[in-house]
């Protein structure tokens, strides 16, 4: 079987004072809605974390207009909310010095089918669920730091 690299579009952003652009999906997607401040949901737990929550709701229509649904798609509209939870220590957020908050999180996302498992719109879905974390580069395997450098 052959790996392939996925650009997600909702994770890969530079985080600034105000939200991403919506995502592109390929260049589908070419809405362009007014830019909004970046205000994030978060809560102190234990006195000492901060937990912030950051979802990513997006909606795409497979075929804008045409009325037809290929057999590798789930209907006429693709909908598969990211769901991100991430933790870190409120010394570091309160810390204006750095540029980066070490952090641990969890990532999840409901989708229907992917198009190459060609299950059209059969009952069901699928349910990801995931750990996270940032590291130091010089901590990454090797063979992880030379793909990312690469890509």
């Amino acid at each position: 079987m052959r790996v392939v690299d996925v650009a997600n579009d909702p994770f890969n952003y530079v985080i600034s004072e105000y939200f991403p652009e919506p995502p592109s999906y390929g260049g589908l997607n070419t809405e362009k809605p007014p830019r909004r401040p970046l205000k994030v949901k978060w809560d102190l737990m234990g006195g000492n974390t901060v937990a912030i929550d950051q979802d990513h709701p997006p909606l795409l229509q497979e075929r804008p207009g045409s009325g037809e649904v290929a057999r590798e798609s789930a209907g006429p509209m693709n909908r598969c909310p990211e769901l991100f939870r991430i933790f870190i220590r409120l010394e570091d957020a309160e810390n204006p010095k750095l540029t980066h908050f070490p952090h641990v999180g969890v990532w999840s996302r409901i989708t229907p089918w992917l198009p190459w498992m060609l299950m059209g719109q059969a009952p069901g879905h699928i349910v990801y669920m995931g750990r996270y974390g940032s590291i130091k580069p010089e901590d990454a395997p090797p063979a992880v730091l030379a793909r990312v450098k690469e890509r």
